[in-house]
């Protein structure tokens, strides 16, 4: 009989170790647990749970604890904290009946001073007795980290909503796999899941195809000017390429930008055009500048050789001027007397003006 009680007393101590270690496993949990018999009632709790219901409960933390039926807090919820509890309740019921194995539900939990959400677990109790183990995980610090980049995502939504740059991804085989808006001109096209080569085609295409292999190659990002047609029209883009890689640092595919730089390229290439023109005006006007000797007698003038050249030829030589010859009313009535009381008649009749110079005959101008 002794040696009976004793196995009975060492089954009783293995029990009350197994049930002490079990016990300090849940109280370490940094969730808050809870276990529910079938009927929904809270057998169990964990030090979590009780921390949380003593500091966000203005009554009785108690009533939080073992013996409340977590269905009815449910049921009875209102106000904000109803936000989700119709949810919760059905999939409660759903595991507890033995319908499902496991509910997950995300909700809110604001204070007063903080935001707070939540990630109910519930997994059925596999023992004839049923029941189910309740889970309430704090992922506040995932939301928020989510709300900061769905606030990023949609300024940067917007920024390039309203920018020329197209942003877009390829695979390693170089197809398309997401762009943020198709203003490039080939868009117009079907682009998922097709490659530069079908989409463009021709030395274009293949010159694309060549620049973003280069990179899936090297794992070197590049920036490239790249000129495209489109309807028979050339449309200039600033292209920049990076690997995109995965969380182990392999290469993926491509991420790209494409900034349309059309306008910038032909304002270019016409400031260019005007230049040269310009140029080659300048190399046709030759102009007179420096000191020039000139003869006091016959007016000839040394050249860049040093030789005397006569005026008219120097200065036709050196600017764009053409000389046709007459002679002025002093010399023509010096030289040519009889021309002269010829040509004064003319001016007095109103035949020509006494500012021209006057022509002589071609026999004349010969001698």
């Amino acid at each position: 009989m002794d040696e009976v009680m004793r196995k009975i007393r060492g089954v009783r101590a293995a029990a009350d170790s197994q049930w002490t270690l079990t016990r300090h496993v849940v109280d370490s949990l940094a969730s808050e647990l809870a276990v529910l018999d079938r009927e929904g009632n809270i057998i169990l709790t964990n030090q979590t749970w009780k921390r949380f219901a003593r500091e966000n409960t203005a009554g009785d933390s108690q009533n939080f604890g073992v013996g409340l039926n977590y269905l009815e807090v449910c049921s009875s919820a209102s106000g904000v904290d109803a936000e989700g509890a119709q949810e919760i309740l059905v999939g409660l019921e759903e595991v507890l009946s033995g319908t499902r194995e496991r509910f997950s539900f995300e909700y809110p939990c604001h204070s007063r001073t903080d935001s707070r959400w939540f990630l109910l677990q519930a997994s059925r109790l596999d023992s004839p007795a049923g029941g189910a183990v309740v889970l309430h995980i704090d992922i506040t610090a995932r939301k928020l980290l989510e709300r900061r980049l769905q606030e990023q995502e949609e300024r940067f939504r917007v920024a390039l909503e309203h920018s020329p740059v197209v942003v877009f991804n390829q695979d390693r085989d170089l197809r398309y796999t997401w762009i943020n808006s198709p203003v490039l001109g080939w868009a117009e096209q079907d682009y998922m899941g097709r490659t530069d080569k079908e989409i463009v085609g021709g030395p274009e295409g293949d010159e694309l195809m060549a620049i973003k292999r280069a990179v899936l190659d090297s794992g070197v990002g590049r920036r490239v000017e790249t000129v495209l047609t489109f309807k028979g029209e050339r449309h200039y883009f600033d292209l920049t390429v990076e690997p995109m890689r995965d969380s182990t640092g392999s290469i993926q595919g491509v991420t790209c930008s494409a900034t349309d730089i059309t306008s910038t390229k032909e304002s270019l290439l016409e400031r260019e055009r005007l230049i040269a023109r310009l140029q080659e005006a300048l190399e046709e006007v030759k102009l007179l500048s420096g000191l020039l000797s000139i003869c006091a007698s016959c007016k000839k003038i040394t050249n860049e050789r040093g030789d005397w050249e006569p005026l008219e030829s120097y200065l036709q030589t050196h600017s764009q001027a053409k000389f046709s010859h007459g002679v002025c009313p002093d010399c023509l009535r010096k030289l040519y007397p009889e021309q002269y009381r010829a040509w004064e008649q003319e001016v007095q009749a109103g035949n020509v003006t006494g500012h021209a110079s006057a022509r002589l005959p071609d026999d004349q101008t010969k001698k």
